[in-house]
């Protein structure tokens, strides 16, 4: 399971919907939560138009085993492992968890830093987006 560190209003119920879909079906490969009601405006909106870098998910055990290094990905994490599992026809449930939110970069770190460091998220983000075939 992969959860973001600054999440705000994750509960016990949260994580169980997360893990549902694996329990329901051997066929779904991961669960990609989605933050799109309860949280903060930008994030739900976020989370929703770009899926891709959500952070919230669970593997099932065959699919983390056939994973390559990681090392490499940082925050391109999550593009990686929705790319591979697009590729590898493996099927993704996108459960709802309602009334999670996180603290965004700039109310961490301040406006400039915090831009910043979002500005470094994306580029790795993209860096794995257009390299991830690579490390298949």
């Amino acid at each position: 399971m992969f959860l973001d560190a600054d999440l705000i209003g994750l509960t016990h119920s949260h994580m169980d919907e997360l893990l549902r879909p694996l329990e329901l079906s051997a066929e779904t490969g991961m669960a990609v939560g989605r933050l799109e009601r309860g949280g903060k405006l930008g994030v739900d909106l976020a989370q929703r138009y770009f899926a891709i870098l959500n952070g919230q998910r669970c593997l099932r055990g065959s699919f983390v085993e056939s994973l390559p290094d990681l090392s490499w990905s940082k925050f391109g994490v999550e593009v990686f492992l929705s790319k591979l599992a697009e590729y590898r026809n493996i099927p993704v449930a996108t459960p709802s968890l309602n009334g999670v939110t996180h603290h965004t970069k700039e109310s961490k770190l301040g406006l400039a830093r915090g831009f910043a460091y979002r500005l470094q998220m994306y580029s790795e983000c993209v860096y794995a987006f257009r390299h991830w075939q690579e490390r298949v």
